[in-house]
């Protein structure tokens, strides 16, 4: 029997709370619920849960101070935002702590559930092999990443974008298409989802003989620093 997805939902709103764990029970998840930040990161850090939900604004800790934490901490699985907020800034803000994702209030149970699997998808698709490009190497099969000798720690989202890019290396990759291909649907926000994460990607790959050369509105390749 195939292993059940375990997700945790971190939401104060009661109501809500129920009607996602309802909703993704049905869908033959495992689900679990916390209803303040309080101990959320130690109860994500203790458990092998596949996919974090957690709400922004939370009793004792918000949404953004838990998903900084862990991502301090090594967790580098699937980390979806829920909030009211949808000011772009606070978007970017909420991308910028290292959620993978981001859905605002109200949504329908539908599309949170297409997006979750789109994550887990990709998050336990199984690869096999080596990809390198100069002092870049990925281990598809134990699905790691190094510069020369060092692990870097990346996120599934950082982790899918480096894959493509060293798939395509030193070829342009368009926002859209990044877009498409890491969020495995038509997403309805704005491409400078890409530009945080790309980001956050030269700053984790900074001490890297390559790097991303931005192709003014195209997107990215992954180029030497000599060229």
């Amino acid at each position: 029997m195939a292993k059940m997805n375990k997700i945790l939902i971190i939401e104060d709103d009661i109501s809500i709370n129920k009607i996602l764990s309802y909703e993704l029970k049905n869908k033959d998840y495992q689900v679990d619920s916390l209803y303040d930040g309080k101990e959320a990161c130690q109860r994500i850090l203790s458990n092998d849960y596949d996919l974090i939900l957690v709400d922004w604004m939370l009793p004792y800790k918000d949404g953004i101070k838990i998903i900084r934490e862990c991502r301090d901490n090594g967790y580098i699985k699937p980390m979806i935002l829920l909030t009211a907020r949808n000011d772009q800034d606070d978007i970017i803000l909420g991308l910028e702590s290292g959620a993978d994702d981001y859905l605002t209030k109200p949504f329908q149970a539908n599309i949170l559930i297409a997006r979750i699997e789109a994550h887990l998808r990709r998050y336990h698709k199984h690869f096999k092999g080596i990809l390198k490009y100069l002092d870049i190497k990925m281990d598809l099969t134990k699905h790691e990443v190094f510069v020369g000798d060092n692990r870097i720690n990346l996120t599934k989202v950082e982790y899918d974008l480096l894959q493509m890019f060293l798939d395509s290396k030193e070829e342009v990759l368009s926002r859209q298409e990044l877009l498409m291909k890491i969020w495995n649907f038509n997403y309805d926000g704005d491409t400078r989802l890409v530009d945080i994460h790309v980001f956050k990607l030269k700053t984790k790959l900074k001490e890297s003989q390559a790097c991303f050369q931005s192709v003014r509105g195209v997107g990215y390749k992954l180029v030497s620093k000599d060229e």
